[in-house]
């Protein structure tokens, strides 16, 4: 939405009071991880309940548990250790099963 429009629909006043909030509302990724996974503990608690069942589940079970991202350059070794496998690979007479024209 162009910022004209949005001034024409929102009084100063709400937009004053959207970016006092927005000052003091933490946007922390963890803390969106929490709140996703609160939603959705409700919504599952919920349907385990609707269709009768039994047990219900924290929002600790429905956190992500996030793993380092992987390195974004590899290791030169490796990749020295694969470009020779895959060169092996194709100087091999298996390489190809079937004559290439």
């Amino acid at each position: 939405m162009p910022v004209w429009q949005a001034q024409a629909m929102v009084p100063s006043s709400e937009f004053s009071e959207w970016l006092a909030f927005e000052k003091v509302e933490v946007q922390d990724p963890e803390r969106s991880d929490w709140r996703a996974a609160l939603a959705t503990t409700q919504v599952v608690n919920h349907l385990i309940a609707v269709m009768g069942g039994k047990g219900r589940v924290k929002v600790e079970d429905m956190v992500l548990k996030m793993q380092p991202a992987a390195p974004s350059v590899p290791d030169p070794k490796t990749v020295e250790i694969k470009l020779k496998s895959w060169l092996n690979m194709l100087r091999s007479k298996k390489a190809v099963p079937f004559e290439v024209k």
